[in-house]
């Protein structure tokens, strides 16, 4: 692992695709094997899924923690 991206999210669910998007081309631009982990902090929106969706670049994997108190 070269490298580890967090991402903070609460209701993010309009950005989130686009946040992941850009830490994965991040990582993939400079042939960095990483992880990129979501920490959902009680958002009420469709941010959680969103993310759960998203694909990352190969080598990139991604974590999403869900902590449903904010």
């Amino acid at each position: 692992m070269d490298l580890s991206i967090v991402i903070p999210a609460y209701n993010e669910e309009g950005k989130i695709v686009k946040d992941l998007a850009a830490a994965s081309a991040f990582l993939s631009a400079r042939s960095l094997n990483g992880e990129i982990i979501v920490v959902n902090d009680g958002s009420t929106d469709g941010s959680v899924a969103q993310a759960r969706r998203f694909s990352p670049a190969e080598g990139v994997s991604l974590v999403v923690l869900d902590h449903r108190v904010h």
